[in-house]
């Protein structure tokens, strides 16, 4: 089976680099960054990484467990810091992840699923797919939802996590954070292209403010089998969260969106009417 966000992806991909190279007069134009040796491949490698994450039909995880070096948590050394205890959870389920001050609630559920690998499959689409030791997750988890989005990949070490860990957001664009809440210095939002971002401080996955980027490389983390996007350096106007109240719809509304940009162009329309100018798309 071939969900909606897999089979879109390369679609999507092959028109933004026809559409990218438009001339941009615009603080928030797309950037152009010089790209070192290599790193157009490292990018495609981080594209079709992203398509086998969002892939509900293989076991992700298991076909990454069984990749990793033998005692690689050895090699992963606990972070007692403020940030490395936030970074830890509790438990991790189909009904979402808990800090560690909710474990004890959840004591009696978490027993239940609490050693050896998960691989849930339900008829709605639903999947989760991770691995427990000692009752707490220790591996890679992932968790896609019935209509194929991903609530969220990560690996743990005994319930701390490693790296980064991704999840998906209405629409094709993806967060990548160091912290399972998303929240944060240093989120990065990918649009649906995979290319272009924003990066800035993020609270529970909504932006607080941001600016634009560009993804220019890849690595990886966890023996490289979590992928790392490494972006240019963020430039041009700040984004940030505007609720529209009944007084002001936003503060800034002539700020273009730096992904809306390479798909939309306003000019005046090439149907006769009696009204000009409208939007042509």
């Amino acid at each position: 089976m071939e969900n909606g966000r897999r089979g879109g992806f390369q679609e999507m991909l092959g028109l933004v680099m026809r559409k990218g190279g438009k001339e941009e007069k615009n603080n928030n134009k797309p950037l152009v960054t010089l790209h070192e040796e290599g790193s157009e491949e490292r990018i495609k490698a981080l594209h079709e990484w992203i398509e086998q994450v969002c892939d509900p039909e293989d076991n992700f995880c298991e076909s990454l467990r069984v990749r990793l070096d033998r005692g690689w948590e050895a090699e992963v050394e606990q972070d007692a810091t403020e940030e490395g205890v936030r970074r830890r959870v509790g438990s991790i389920s189909l009904a979402g992840i808990t800090g560690p001050e909710e474990l004890e609630l959840l004591e009696e559920e978490a027993h239940r699923e609490s050693e050896g690998a998960v691989n849930i499959r339900r008829r709605d689409d639903t999947v989760f797919e991770g691995f427990y030791k000692d009752g707490l997750p220790h591996g890679f988890f992932r968790h896609l939802n019935t209509f194929g989005d991903l609530e969220f990949f990560g690996c743990f070490n005994r319930g701390c996590l490693l790296g980064v860990c991704w999840r998906s957001l209405p629409g094709g664009g993806f967060l990548v954070s160091r912290s399972w809440t998303f929240s944060g210095p240093n989120v990065i939002y990918l649009y649906p292209d995979c290319r272009t971002a924003l990066v800035g401080s993020f609270q529970s996955c909504d932006v607080e403010q941001a600016r634009l980027s560009e993804v220019q490389d890849c690595a990886g983390s966890v023996q490289g089998l979590v992928k790392v996007p490494l972006l240019s350096e963020p430039q041009g106007d700040w984004f940030t969260s505007q609720p529209a109240t009944p007084a002001c719809f936003c503060r800034n509304p002539f700020l273009a969106d730096p992904y809306e940009r390479i798909f939309v162009q306003v000019g005046n329309t090439k149907v006769h009417l009696n009204v000009e100018p409208i939007i042509d798309v």
